[in-house]
């Protein structure tokens, strides 16, 4: 803890004596430069000294799961009181550098035989949860095989690969197909969902019924889930039970996660904006957040993650465009040209390393797109469900009004693409084309509030309308 100097300057004579009483107690000299010396995990607190510490995660156990121990201990005398703090410090580092240095064996055999000294044949729901919970905390793998050896009769090794294993698992083999990171994140989010509906903290991926996902799919129903979501969690599910399969040949279970009736509210179409909303969003559209969107088909997330540098301009072509890197799918890996009433806004940006749109308490964080539209509609008087996704609609719409083939919208916007011909064997389009199908957007009816009118940074003044999709 570090050391507070008092300042030179005149104190009272009963400071000083204070001092002086305490200084004697901790062996140090006292004088207008001296120190005043708590030691490390004592307080006092009315005029009796505590002991507080933050108990390690792989103790707190012994202390009834609290995670900071505070006791008083009864004495005012600071010797003292360092005295019992050195004991009850060295007793603890004591038990955890045993609770580490055991071998996973060992605690196996420690649990195995403490279970068999507690009594509690008829334990209700929470309490069997929360001792499976425990024990899993506690000694992992083992502790897990300890209590199903206890409970139902199972070995070790029979016990299996289980749904927390597989999702290491799952997560591994994402991150080397190059999957995001929210993708690599919604393994163990809808993992855990399906457990806290099970209420369990793990299971094995060889006792996971059908039935059980079928009522998890209603659950979700019941509660207004709709429907893509739900499939969506499934289908996480579903990816992970795959992926165990791959490396667990004693996994020869039907997946219980394919083939399952998803139910669900129906997915409700983008709610565009009208021309009015649009003309008064572009009002306040000083930095080109909404005429960005609107005329790339971004994101509101991919808009955000770019950066200065990820606006580049083809050296053979001279072509400027948006290198999108970052998305939720591989088909989102791609190059938007810039259009013409964004050149201005989009050279002053230009390699710059910084965020396009950064966060105003974390700059080296992107905004928040959904945040930052509902800040912009509140500026723009705006009362509507309509948000950045709404603009995206708007820039299909807008390519399908004036005539661009579908597959070069999808190409675009970052779609997979369904026909064979165009997914495995098409090179793709050149710059140029794309280029070509973005400038159409000006000729597109619903890109009227866009046209004249709205004064603008840079570029062309005249884009194209507003909304409907």
């Amino acid at each position: 803890m570090a050391a507070c100097r008092p300042r030179n300057t005149s104190h009272p004579a009963w400071l000083l004596a204070l001092g002086l009483q305490v200084g004697i107690h901790l062996g140090l000299q006292l004088n207008n430069h001296s120190v005043f010396y708590v030691p490390q995990y004592l307080k006092q607190k009315r005029g009796l000294w505590l002991f507080q510490r933050r108990i390690p995660k792989e103790l707190r156990h012994l202390y009834g799961g609290k995670p900071m121990l505070t006791k008083s201990l009864g004495t005012s005398d600071v010797s003292v009181a360092k005295t019992m703090a050195a004991r009850m410090v060295a007793d603890m580092d004591e038990a955890l550098r045993q609770t580490r240095s055991q071998r996973p064996g060992d605690k196996y055999r420690h649990f195995l035989a403490e279970l068999e000294q507690r009594d509690s044949p008829a334990l209700s729901d929470r309490e069997a949860i929360n001792l499976y919970a425990e024990m899993v905390q506690r000694g992992g793998t083992a502790a897990m095989d300890a209590i199903a050896t206890k409970t139902v009769g199972y070995e070790g090794t029979q016990y299996g690969v289980t749904l927390l294993d597989g999702i290491e698992l799952s997560q591994k083999r994402a991150e080397l197909k190059g999957a995001t990171r929210k993708v690599i994140g919604n393994r163990k989010l809808h993992a855990k969902q399906f457990l806290e509906h099970l209420c369990l903290v793990d299971i094995p991926l060889a006792e996971i019924k059908r039935s059980q996902v079928n009522a998890w799919v209603e659950a979700m129903a019941s509660a207004g889930g709709k429907k893509g979501t739900i499939q969506l969690k499934v289908g996480t599910l579903k990816t992970i039970f795959d992926d165990a399969q791959r490396q667990h040949d004693d996994l020869t279970v039907a997946n219980p996660f394919s083939r399952v009736d998803i139910i669900g509210k129906a997915k409700e179409g983008k709610t565009p904006f009208t021309d009015s909303e649009l003309k008064a969003l572009l009002a306040v559209d000083d930095d080109y957040f909404t005429r960005a969107l609107a005329f790339s088909g971004m994101r509101g997330g991919e808009l955000c993650a770019l950066r200065g540098a990820d606006i580049k301009t083809d050296e053979e072509t001279g072509i400027m465009y948006f290198d999108i890197t970052k998305s939720k799918t591989s088909a989102g890996i791609r190059k938007i040209p810039v259009h013409p009433s964004l050149i201005e806004w989009a050279s002053s940006k230009a390699g710059d390393p910084g965020l396009l749109y950064q966060g105003k308490i974390k700059p080296d964080k992107p905004q928040r797109p959904t945040e930052f539209m509902n800040r912009r509609k509140e500026r723009a008087s705006i009362q509507c469900s309509a948000t950045t996704h709404s603009l995206r609609g708007l820039f299909a719409t807008g390519l399908e009004q004036a005539g661009v083939r579908s597959e070069t919208i999808k190409r675009l916007m970052g779609h997979v693409q369904e026909d064979l011909a165009f997914s495995d064997y098409s090179k793709g389009l050149t710059l140029r084309e794309l280029k070509e199908a973005v400038e159409t957007l000006c000729d597109a009816g619903c890109y009227r509030a866009f046209r004249g009118g709205v004064s603008k940074e840079g570029g062309d003044n005249s884009p194209s309308p507003t909304s409907s999709t």
